[in-house]
C-alpha cells in the first residue's frame, strides 16, 4: 500500500469514527436515544473455550418478516439494519455456565470475547444458553437492558459443515451488483429464494450417516453483521439447520476500505474453526461466483487433514467453470474431492457414495426438488 493510500485510509477511518461518536453524543445530549438492546449472535466453541459476539444498539423496532410485506416496508427494514445506531464503549456483563465476565463494546457497539474457565454442565443438547446485562447507564432512567443468546458446543458429530451463504444457499446474484442490491433491499427473509433442495441437503448433512447425528453447520459469509437477523430468519423460515454465522463488520478502517476483504475474512474464520475443532473434519460448501474455489484450494494446501470434501455450486459461465475444474484437480491431488455442480442433487449423491448421509435423506431431497419444480 502506498504512503498516500495509507494516509487516506487512516484519515477516512478517523473521520468515520468521529462522525459515529459525534452522532451518538448529540443524540444522547438531546435525549433522542431509543430504548437499548443487546443483540446476541450465535456463539460457538468447545468444552474449554467459546467465542462470543454481540452488539449494543438502539432498538429500531425491527420485527420478524411478514408474509405480505410491501416493497416499501422491505426497503425501510433494510435501511434500519444498515443505519443501526450503535452504543460505543459501554460495559456488558456475560453470564455463561457459572462464569461471569465483563467486556466493553468497541466504537461500533460490538463486543468480541473468548470465554474460558467455565464449568460445562452435562447435557444431551449441543446448544447452551448465555445471558447478557448492560452495566452502564447510557441515559437517565433507561432501566434494565438484558439479552439472551445461544452457544453451540458440538457433542455428537461425525463431521462439521462450513457453508458460504450468498449464491450457495441464498440466491443473491453476487456477481451483479445491481441485481444483488435489488434482492437485498426489495425482499425479506420470507421472500428471498433458497436454491432448490438446500433445506433437505443441509438437513441430511446435519443428521449424518445414520440420520441420528448433530453435525454442526457454520455459515461463513462476507455479508455484514447488519444482515444477521435476516439470515437467521431466512434459515428458520426455509427450515435450514441453524448454526453460527461468521459475518464481518462494514466501514472504513486504517488498513482497508471495508473491514477485511472477502477472501481474508473467510480464511481467518475457517482457520479459527479448524483450530477450535482440531479432531473434526469439515465439508466446505461454496459457489463459483466469487473466490470460494480459490479460498478452499488454499485451505486444502494448509490444512488437508481438516477437509473431508468440497462442494461448489456452479453459478457462472463456461470459462469460469474451466478454471474451477483446474482448481479441483489440484485439490484432488491432496486426496480431497471438489465437486462442481448446478444441482444440489449432485453433491448429495457424492455425499451418499462417501457414506456421509443416508439413502433415505437423499431420496427425500430428490422428492423435495421435484416438489419445488412444480
Amino acid at each position: 500500500m502506498t504512503t498516500l493510500s495509507n494516509f487516506l485510509l487512516k484519515s477516512l477511518s478517523a473521520v468515520e469514527t468521529v462522525y459515529d461518536q459525534s452522532s451518538f453524543y448529540v443524540k444522547k445530549k438531546l435525549s433522542l436515544l431509543d430504548p437499548l438492546i443487546i443483540q446476541a449472535y450465535f456463539g460457538f466453541g468447545n468444552t474449554e473455550k467459546v467465542l462470543i459476539t454481540g452488539r449494543v444498539l438502539e432498538a429500531e423496532g425491527q420485527k420478524p418478516p411478514q408474509e405480505g410485506a410491501s416493497l416499501w416496508e422491505n426497503i425501510q427494514t433494510m435501511y434500519r439494519r444498515y443505519e443501526s445506531d450503535e452504543i460505543p464503549h459501554v460495559r456488558v456483563k456475560i453470564f455463561f455456565q457459572g462464569l461471569e465476565q465483563v467486556v466493553k463494546t468497541d466504537s461500533e457497539g460490538y463486543f468480541h470475547v473468548m470465554l474460558e474457565g467455565f464449568e460445562l454442565e452435562d447435557s444431551p443438547e449441543e446448544w447452551y444458553d448465555i445471558y447478557f446485562e448492560l452495566l452502564d447507564e447510557v441515559y437517565p432512567e433507561q432501566g434494565e437492558v438484558k439479552g439472551q443468546g445461544k452457544v453451540l458446543i458440538p457433542n455428537k458429530s461425525e463431521y462439521g459443515v462450513i457453508s458460504d451463504v450468498d449464491d450457495t444457499i441464498l440466491v443473491s446474484r453476487s456477481s451483479d451488483l445491481i441485481k444483488k442490491a435489488q434482492l437485498t433491499f426489495f425482499n425479506n427473509a420470507r421472500t428471498r429464494t433458497p436454491f432448490k433442495g438446500v433445506s433437505a441437503f443441509y438437513q441430511s448433512l446435519y443428521a449424518g450417516s445414520d440420520g441420528k447425528q448433530h453435525n454442526p453447520i457454520f455459515y461463513v459469509s462476507s455479508s455484514p453483521w447488519n444482515l444477521y437477523e435476516l439470515l437467521e430468519y431466512f434459515c428458520e423460515v426455509h427450515e435450514i439447520p441453524k448454526g453460527p454465522f461468521l459475518l464481518r463488520g462494514i466501514g472504513i478502517d486504517k488498513d482497508t476500505f471495508i473491514k477485511s476483504g472477502h477472501g481474508k475474512h473467510k480464511i481467518i474464520q475457517i482457520t479459527t474453526l479448524f483450530l477450535l475443532y482440531p479432531d473434526m473434519q469439515f465439508i466446505l460448501i461454496g459457489d463459483s461466483g466469487q473466490k470460494d474455489p480459490e479460498i478452499y484450494e488454499f485451505l486444502s494446501r494448509k490444512y488437508p487433514s481438516h477437509i473431508k470434501a468440497i462442494y461448489i455450486r456452479d453459478v457462472t459461465h463456461d470459462k469460469r467453470d474451466k478454471e474451477v475444474r483446474e482448481i479441483a484437480k489440484q485439490v484432488k491431488s491432496r486426496g480431497i474431492d471438489m465437486v462442481l455442480a448446478e444441482d444440489t442433487s449432485v453433491p448429495a449423491i457424492h455425499a451418499l457414495e462417501q457414506g456421509l448421509v443416508t439413502q433415505e435423506s437423499v431420496e427425500h431431497l430428490m422428492d423435495a426438488i421435484k416438489q419445488e419444480d412444480k
